[in-house]
């Protein structure tokens, strides 16, 4: 029998609604919960009343059914080392996203594109309150879980400005999470002619919230993602989109001269001292500029075999904390690089998991791209481009809400090949 007898609350609660609310959980910040309930259990409510609401069964290609099988057998070595609840969330995070979106869109372009423009939505309002915190130090989400940002740490402050940090642990955790999501608003604001402004408005937008992140890695993830976009555009389009671009620049310049010298003057300041850090961090030295160092990622790699190979298979557990004393005397407790972090915890076996995923994403993509290639810029294309961008920036950062999050991209990424053939005629 239905789970859900009602129907007038059938009709109310339809499997399109709860997939938005499942991707609202993104948005609930790990370090606390609203109204008491937190976003690990915000998906699990979304995946279990999916399930009962419909009874669909799952259909997901057999790369990602094995990472999650690699999944599953870490957290048996490792089940004493978290809660049951915490391991069958993070299973919901990977199984889940990907079964409320597919049930959601039921092959049908029009749901894929509404959920498109959720996100797009759901995004734009996201990074408003990114831009405001930057400036006045107010976290609207610390605001509604009862936390308090302390600016130190990954979070200090540079330039007098407030790293904006939004629902995420860390701004570089947030700036990845908002170059994902950049690349879906481009997506839109390639494809179509509809809804231009809006589109428009939430690409620079979530731009400006990206750079008010005030990390290398975001500005380096960002610049790949959107450059691996504008090569696929043809000739005439890439010297239009150059040219509004350029005649955008040159008037918000001149605009911000005139009305706001001093904060034109500030920033220009920072995208200096940004770049140079930049030039210098990839050579490999330190910088000893207001942007700080680079967390001694290079070292790390060292430092994290040293203290994992006595365990190099399973790693250390979910919940094992670093601890490394470096030759200059201090103790180094954070691991900012995302495979060192998995070996760490989960070993090589972890390790491996997560690389065949990443592997199988990007060939998925590829091929699937080759066979609409004629359409232009496709949702393949876009995952691929934001997928390479945000691989390289793991090297600066460990995933945590964001990488949530590209598990509901990889979802959308199935959704959009598993569309029919009237669906594919009506993306063209």
């Amino acid at each position: 029998m239905p789970f859900v007898k009602d129907n007038k609350f059938k009709l109310m609660l339809t499997p399109m609604l709860i997939c938005k609310v499942a991707i609202l959980s993104c948005f609930i910040p790990t370090r606390g919960s609203i109204l008491g309930i937190n976003s690990g259990t915000l998906l699990v409510l979304c995946c279990i009343v999916q399930f009962f609401l419909t009874r669909k069964k799952l259909s997901a290609p057999w790369f990602y059914i094995l990472y999650l099988i690699s999944v599953v057998v870490c957290i048996f070595v490792h089940f004493e080392s978290r809660t049951p609840y915490i391991h069958f969330i993070n299973i919901c995070q990977i199984i889940g996203s990907v079964y409320v979106v597919l049930v959601a869109i039921k092959g049908e372009y029009s749901r894929f594109t509404e959920i498109i423009d959720f996100v797009i939505k759901a995004f734009l309002l996201y990074a408003i309150f990114g831009i405001i915190e930057s400036f006045i130090k107010i976290n609207i989400f610390d605001s509604m879980t009862g936390t308090q940002v302390v600016y130190e740490y990954a979070n200090a402050l540079r330039f007098g400005l407030a790293r904006s940090r939004g629902a995420a642990g860390t701004s570089i955790n947030n700036g990845m999470l908002l170059c994902l999501a950049e690349g879906i608003i481009a997506y839109q604001l390639l494809r179509t002619s509809n809804k231009k402004r809006l589109y428009t408005v939430a690409y620079i937008v979530v731009f400006i919230n990206c750079f008010l992140t005030l990390s290398r890695g975001v500005w380096l993830d960002l610049i790949i993602s959107q450059f691996l976009i504008f090569l696929l555009l043809k000739g005439g389009k890439k010297l239009i989109l150059i040219f509004k671009i350029a005649v955008a620049v040159v008037v918000l310049f001149v605009i911000g001269m005139v009305l706001f010298p001093s904060v034109v003057g500030g920033l220009v300041d920072i995208m200096d001292s940004m770049l140079n850090s930049i030039i210098v961090s990839l050579s490999g030295g330190s910088t000893n500029d207001e942007m700080g160092g680079i967390g001694n990622r290079f070292e790390l790699w060292g430092w994290v075999w040293i203290s994992v190979k006595d365990s190099l298979v399973w790693g250390k557990g979910f919940d094992s904390s670093f601890a490394y004393l470096t030759p200059e005397g201090a103790v180094k407790q954070s691991i900012e690089v995302m495979w060192l972090y998995l070996l760490y915890r989960t070993g090589i076996v972890g390790v491996i998991g997560f690389i065949w995923l990443q592997i199988n994403c990007i060939i998925y993509s590829i091929r699937m791209h080759l066979k609409e290639r004629k359409i232009g810029i496709g949702f393949n294309y876009i995952f691929l481009a934001s997928s390479i961008s945000y691989y390289i920036t793991m090297f600066s950062c460990a995933g945590s809400e964001d990488l949530v999050f590209y598990y509901f991209l990889i979802a959308l990424l199935f959704a959009y090949n598993s569309l029919n053939k009237s669906a594919n005629e009506a993306r063209i």
